[in-house]
């Protein structure tokens, strides 16, 4: 939601503000909806130092990434995340998923082909 999606919410609860206090009010609360948590700064330069990005949990990457786009630093207009864990009902299981924006079936296959091909030149 936006501010002034908020103020909208503001106005029609019949709070006696003025325009000043419910724009201010509802600025305030669109920042802290939209408050991203930051990553363990201790984890990313462990694993930046380091050259392991073992060092680092999964959640603290995807929040460096997303601090990353909401900073300007970066600018993807293709991404995919893929992640494994173990089965809720089968320890011995793994189950793989992913969340992908702005590609195709081929181009996430494209995405992976160029990274393991990265990643094995190395």
């Amino acid at each position: 939601m936006t501010h002034n999606d908020y103020a909208k919410l503001i106005r029609e609860s019949e709070v006696e503000l003025s325009d000043d206090q419910i724009y201010a009010l509802a600025k305030h609360l669109a920042r802290r909806a939209n408050h991203i948590p930051k990553p363990d700064p201790f984890a990313v330069r462990r694993s930046e130092s380091a050259g392991d990005c073992r060092l680092w949990a999964p959640r603290d990457a995807l929040l460096s990434a997303v601090h990353d786009i909401d900073e300007g630093k970066i600018h993807p207009d293709k991404l995919v995340v893929h992640y494994r864990e173990p089965s809720p009902e089968d320890s011995n299981e793994i189950l793989y998923r992913y969340y992908a924006a702005g590609v195709t079936n081929m181009e996430h296959a494209g995405l992976l082909a160029m990274h393991l091909a990265r990643v094995s030149a190395q």
